[in-house]
């Protein structure tokens, strides 16, 4: 049971100055820059709401896009800061540059229920480093940190764990309800529990695969992974992109599913593209995938098959696309377990392991058919697997 030693709730906050840690490193488009999706900001509204209910002066920060460590316009929070203004309801101020002396300064002009965005975080070298400088300034800005960036629980930095060494520290509600979904999903899955799980390379997911496999009844494996479980299965795959070196780890994976009560479902049939050929999309079985084909998505008979075993399940983790969802004659495979899953009643655990697959859910209007859509793709993928997660235990939950 999810039990962190200060909860939000407990905490006497009225009129004081938090410091809360946010992910609102959301996809975007450039020049100019424009937000994409909504769904980290929104996430993080409730909390925002509580502290200022509790009448607090709120210092928000999060980090955007990879500037490594110096001011870049193209990573400026400005278009996002815009957003959450809108979302909001209220005018957010911010700043641009880490001026250590500015920066306080704002801090203590800051009134009661008013709300200031730090510069991006990641302008100033010592956020990834977790520097002590610059993790005792960012603690010196507040009386209380709250952290609810899930999508940055298993990072080491600064303003996920440094910062606690100097203030008392708590979680979000996002990053409560984030851990109690997931944490729930791994200790008491309501069966028939179906995983599905797609992407590219098996080494990012291996992890995460093999502790589901544990608790999971079924794994249906769409996406690039498909063609490296073809492979370590020992069909012909052509010219399609495999983790080679995954291989090995792939197949003694799959000599301990005999011993597992979870089955595993490959694709029986796929989508593959032929270059320089005329024609160059084809349906095929997967026993007779041609040698010059990439396997590029799941195809009909796979999605017929991977819906109707959805369609026994209780408990449902989906991550990862099944196809190359951004290529519109590739898209049909992602599309279709999303409507599938989307379209089960409403008493079986639906949810979605944040990142690209998240955005697809949110693209096609689906965020509120799931029981959950997590904020975090790598947080999620870690925390499943059981890795270190940092700000977790800095927040000693």
């Amino acid at each position: 049971m999810l039990n962190p030693k200060n909860r939000l709730i407990d905490f006497n906050l009225k009129n004081l100055k938090v410091l809360i840690r946010v992910d609102f490193n959301v996809p975007y488009s450039m020049g100019p820059t424009k937000v994409l999706s909504d769904l980290k900001i929104l996430s993080s509204i409730p909390t925002i709401n509580y502290l200022l209910d509790n009448d607090c002066s709120i210092i928000v920060c999060s980090h955007f896009g990879r500037p490594k460590g110096k001011y870049d316009t193209d990573f400026d929070l400005k278009p996002i800061v815009d957003r959450f203004s809108d979302l909001l309801g209220i005018s957010v101020k911010k700043l641009e540059h880490f001026d250590f002396e500015h920066v306080t300064q704002c801090v203590q002009e800051l009134k009661s229920r008013e709300i200031l965005m730090l510069p991006n975080l990641r302008f100033h070298p010592g956020e990834e480093e977790n520097s002590d400088e610059f993790s005792s300034f960012l603690a010196s800005l507040a009386d209380l940190f709250v952290n609810d960036a899930f999508g940055v629980a298993h990072r080491s930095h600064a303003s996920t764990v440094g910062v606690t060494n100097y203030l008392p520290s708590m979680p979000g509600f996002l990053m409560m309800q984030e851990i109690e979904v997931l944490q729930k999903l791994m200790s008491s899955p309501k069966n028939p529990f179906v995983a599905v799980m797609g992407g590219a390379k098996v080494a990012d997911k291996i992890q995460v695969i093999e502790s589901i496999s544990k608790k999971a009844d079924y794994l249906m494996i769409g996406g690039g992974m498909a063609a490296t479980f073809l492979k370590a299965k020992g069909y012909e795959v052509g010219q399609s992109i495999i983790d080679a070196d995954s291989l090995d780890l792939l197949q003694e994976f799959l000599k301990t599913l005999d011993a597992k009560k979870c089955e595993l479902i490959l694709p029986s049939d796929v989508k593959v593209e032929i270059p320089e050929k005329e024609q160059n999309v084809k349906i095929v079985s997967i026993k007779s995938i041609p040698k010059e084909g990439r396997v590029m998505d799941i195809g009909p008979k796979t999605v017929k098959n991977f819906s109707m075993r959805l369609r026994s399940a209780n408990t449902i983790f989906w991550n990862g696309p099944m196809g190359v969802y951004e290529d519109e004659r590739f898209s049909n495979g992602t599309i279709s377990i999303a409507e599938a899953i989307s379209s089960l009643r409403q008493s079986i655990s639906t949810i979605v392991g944040g990142g690209s697959t998240a955005d697809i859910v949110e693209k096609m209007q689906l965020l509120e058919e799931f029981s959950h859509v997590s904020t975090g793709g790598g947080a999620s993928l870690d925390f499943l697997s059981e890795r270190q997660m940092p700000a977790l235990e800095a927040l000693k939950i």
